[in-house]
């Protein structure tokens, strides 16, 4: 389970959530000192929601990316981190505690971006994901939309070498853990953002921080180890949200 998120200059606390059956349980065995609205509130914050609270439109695609140009997306090469696009996908990997993003310098604003990324690594206390709205300064800022190698998922925002989370890092049965492959689909339409994962709704936020920007991958890492992870078959289409 997450703890903390830990980039070289910046500490951002995560606080890590869980739902657990003996909290259910309490809550029904209080059911008759409770009235029935009283309960259903109670028993809604702890149960996963089912559903989105907004229906998307998604419109044209605005960009495909196959990543079978190498010169595709961000190249980034140092000790202990690397981002590029090798054998017809986009390779993020890092072995530092923190995280590292790669954007496509093409400004979006209202967006339904969906990825395939494969886990290659061992380590999976990790997270890797979605970027958008990211910064043109390319300074990190922006929503993100994470999953972890250990079966956790989080909506963040970054904001000025801090972070905070939208929605906690949950487990979810969704993911596929270890080495796998998930489909992350992220929501980025008006102030609503919302996760999917192998086309099962998970999450959702309401933030205007951010109105447009660059769209973007990312990994992180949060213990001793290194965390590799191949994006493909990248597809960002217009989204609006249904009247």
């Amino acid at each position: 389970m997450k703890k903390t998120f830990l980039i070289p200059v910046v500490v951002l606390a995560l606080a890590a959530m869980a739902c657990s059956a003996s909290s259910i349980t309490s809550l029904l065995e209080s059911a008759v000192s409770e009235d029935e609205g009283s309960l259903l509130d109670r028993v809604s914050q702890i149960l996963p929601q089912s559903e989105p609270s907004e229906t998307i439109v998604t419109g044209q695609i605005l960009t495909q990316e196959n990543f079978s140009d190498s010169e595709a997306w961000e190249y980034y090469v140092d000790d202990g981190a690397a981002l590029q696009v090798d054998q017809g996908a986009y390779n993020m990997y890092l072995e530092v505690e923190g995280f590292i993003w790669g954007i496509n310098e093409q400004m979006h604003s209202d967006v339904v971006i969906t990825v395939f990324a494969t886990q290659l690594s061992a380590t999976d206390n990790n997270g890797y994901g979605v970027v958008c709205r990211s910064d043109t300064e390319n300074m990190g800022n922006g929503y993100y939309f994470l999953v972890s190698g250990d079966g956790f998922y989080s909506i963040m925002k970054s904001l000025d070498d801090s972070a905070e989370a939208l929605v906690d890092w949950t487990s979810s049965s969704q993911i596929q853990q270890g080495k796998a492959i998930n489909w992350i689909k992220a929501v980025c339409v008006e102030n609503y953002l919302a996760l999917f994962i192998n086309d099962t709704f998970v999450a959702e936020a309401y933030d205007s921080t951010f109105s447009q920007g660059y769209a973007g991958l990312s990994v992180a890492l949060f213990e001793a180890g290194n965390v590799e992870v191949a994006f493909d078959d990248l597809v960002i289409l217009a989204g609006s949200l249904a009247e």
